[in-house]
């Protein structure tokens, strides 16, 4: 699919969501407000597609940030957060981290489990 730039300056392809990479993501996160959702992703995973399909409906729905990183191609990155599956989503609120999010891949699901962890209170970045 044909790259083109996303609404936020990051590169991003057709239907898909805004992404980040090694080299802006600390920045961009710490200049977030209000809810975002981190999704660590790769172009071969099939469960990925679900969790995509499921936080664009959020996305459209609620207006949460949703934020694309492909695992892959972002080594330093993956290397950073230690995670040993895919996908990986991470919620942050305000810049700062909350906790991983584990949940099944379908919009309630996700939205009842960002609603959980949002009611806790920040934790230190893996």
């Amino acid at each position: 699919m044909p790259k083109q730039a996303g609404k936020h300056g990051g590169m991003q392809n057709e239907n898909s969501l805004p992404e980040l990479d090694q080299y802006n993501f600390h920045h961009r996160i710490s200049e977030m407000t209000g809810r975002t959702v981190v999704f660590f992703t790769s172009p071969d995973c099939g469960a990925c597609r679900a969790a995509r399909f499921a936080l664009s409906s959020l996305h459209e729905k609620s207006g949460l940030q949703v934020y694309e990183v492909d695992a892959v191609m972002n080594p330093a990155l993956t290397n950073e957060f230690g995670f040993f599956h895919l996908p990986s989503l991470y919620l942050y609120i305000d810049g700062d981290y909350h906790a991983q999010i584990q949940s099944e891949a379908n919009p309630d699901s996700m939205a009842h489990a960002i609603e959980t962890f949002s009611a806790l209170p920040a934790e230190e970045e893996p």
